[in-house]
């Protein structure tokens, strides 16, 4: 409902960075631990709290304290920023001096399919987006990270996978395919492993590298989405 703060931002990894101490002086018995023994939190980032460059500012601010050797030294190629491809804030982004990696939520390699999970797409369709990343590769020359929730029946076709082969040619990039958490409310369901692995043995037919990357956090409604949904089904029992 509202943007969070620098404090806010910033507050989160160090409660989490506390807790890493703590678990790991818990592990050591008590042992007396060096500064690089407890430093843990080696990587942020900066998803599933909202849309990262549509506060921009602030997230910016935040990321420099997180960089500075004063504050919690993390380097900048270890911090992530992931997007729904808020295309002018892309290209902000590629002038900052700053090696920052980005990451984008692409979930579908073309306009029809893309606006009927992610409502962005009508606002910055999909042509404009690989743009404002092929202009960001070519100011930064860095890899840049397609996020890509694998949905059944919906984006996980051979057609799609070839498609995003065709989009994704020529661009320095990695694609993570996700296979989608569960969430309430939501009529998506996951795609089958067989079918996973059939689009991504295209992409890698096509030189575009990828990862089936292992779900993470089901327990605890950590997948984008969940969370919320799970409140707001909540909050309808309660009325």
């Amino acid at each position: 409902s509202r943007q969070l703060t620098v404090a806010e931002i910033v507050g989160q990894v160090l409660n989490v960075k506390k807790d890493a101490v703590k678990e790991k002086k818990n592990f050591v018995n008590e042992r007396k631990l060096k500064n690089d023994e407890i430093n843990d939190l080696t990587n942020v980032v900066f998803m599933g709290m909202g849309e990262p460059l549509a506060n921009y500012d602030n997230t910016m601010s935040s990321i420099r304290i997180l960089n500075d050797p004063k504050g919690l030294n993390i380097g900048a190629r270890h911090i992530t920023i992931s997007t729904v491809g808020l295309v002018p804030q892309i290209i902000k982004l590629a002038e900052e001096d700053i090696q920052v990696n980005l990451a984008v939520s692409l979930h579908a390699p073309d306009n029809n399919t893309r606006s009927e999970t992610m409502p962005v797409n009508k606002r910055y369709p999909v042509e404009d987006l690989i743009g404002a990343c092929k202009e960001y590769f070519s100011k930064t020359n860095r890899k840049i990270f397609f996020e890509y929730v694998l949905l059944s029946g919906q984006n996980d076709t051979l057609d799609h996978a070839n498609k995003l082969s065709e989009l994704l040619k020529g661009l320095l990039c990695h694609v993570n395919l996700i296979p989608v958490n569960p969430t309430a409310g939501s009529s998506l369901g996951r795609s089958k492993q067989n079918d996973i692995k059939k689009f991504r043995e295209i992409l890698l037919k096509n030189d575009i590298p990828s990862t089936i990357r292992m779900e993470k956090g089901i327990d605890i409604n950590a997948g984008c989405g969940q969370l919320r949904s799970s409140y707001i089904n909540m909050v309808k029992k309660n009325v």
